[in-house]
């Protein structure tokens, strides 16, 4: 049995692999979404919910982007209600 000194490199290691891929701009994925609403407008902020094609799970706050028509919006943010 390993002990956590000799996993500890290995966490580290998988998660910079992670990362990597991330900064490599792979990992991504396509989502669709549908029947987008406005919710609520908050400090300049327009808030919509959609409804999604597929079951997601996702922390709140996960970073998102959305594009409609080949423009894309950024800053967006997840939240499961």
């Amino acid at each position: 049995m390993q002990t956590s000194a000799q996993l500890i490199p290995e966490f580290i290691q998988a998660l910079q692999e992670e990362i990597d891929v991330l900064k490599r701009g792979k990992g991504s994925s396509s989502i669709k979404v549908f029947n987008g609403k406005l919710y609520s407008k908050y400090s300049g902020f327009f808030i919509y919910l959609f409804h999604l094609e597929n079951f997601l799970a996702v922390v709140d706050d996960t970073p998102a982007e959305i594009e409609i028509g080949g423009v894309r919006g950024s800053s967006l943010r997840t939240r499961k209600d």
